[in-house]
């Protein structure tokens, strides 16, 4: 059920406030495709794909990811520092 939240939430480009945990790799995004920053934005490693309901974008190498606001309408800052917190910790 938390999954199909976090993906209406992605869709919708809203941050979900319930209890997020981290999920498998095979999930939307591939957590070793991003690069955690020290002011909390992640950039893309490699061109990377992200796997959404509505279609399946692919962004850039090298692609800034804020921390806060959003980038294709979604929150990446906050779904990433989430889902792959325990990768960059």
């Amino acid at each position: 059920m938390k999954k199909l939240v976090l993906v209406a939430c992605l869709a919708a480009g809203l941050a979900c406030h319930a209890e997020a945990k981290p999920v498998a790799e095979e999930s939307w995004i591939r957590c070793a495709d991003f690069e955690h920053s020290s002011d909390g934005s992640w950039r893309t490693k490699a061109e990377t794909l992200v796997r959404l309901p509505g279609g399946n974008p692919t962004i850039h190498a090298n692609t800034t990811l804020p921390a806060t606001g959003t980038f294709l309408g979604i929150q990446f800052g906050w779904l990433l520092s989430h889902q792959c917190r325990t990768a960059h910790q």
